[in-house]
């Protein structure tokens, strides 16, 4: 949700060190090649930067429980119009461009 945004710590990459830069880095290439510790690793460099006091297992743990919750929440959307037959008499309106001199926008409705 949007107003949750403003909670969210967001991490300055312009003050990592580079050491700590390197960390993520090399966790997120990890996580690109598919290793099977990489999400733990680039969590824990994330997390050490923004000094969170959370664990990764919790982040991990929360992340899919949310995750969870938008997938059931979309399977209980409703569709609100299924089929529509055509438009209700004086639904929409339709302008036909007329080359006689001047004239009301009212005289080129139909």
């Amino acid at each position: 949700m949007t107003y949750e945004l403003s909670s969210l710590p967001v991490l300055d990459v312009r003050s990592l060190t580079e050491e700590v830069a390197d960390e993520i880095a090399d966790a997120n290439q990890a996580l690109i090649n598919g290793e099977d510790d990489a999400q733990t690793r680039l969590d824990m460099a994330v997390l050490g930067a923004l000094d969170v006091d959370i664990d990764t297992e919790r982040l991990q743990e929360l992340q899919e429980t949310m995750m969870q919750k938008r997938v059931a929440s979309g399977a209980e959307v409703e569709v609100l119009v299924e089929h529509m037959e055509g438009l209700e008499e004086g639904g929409t309106q339709a302008f036909v461009k007329n080359s006689e001199g001047d004239q009301n926008l009212s005289d080129y409705m139909t």
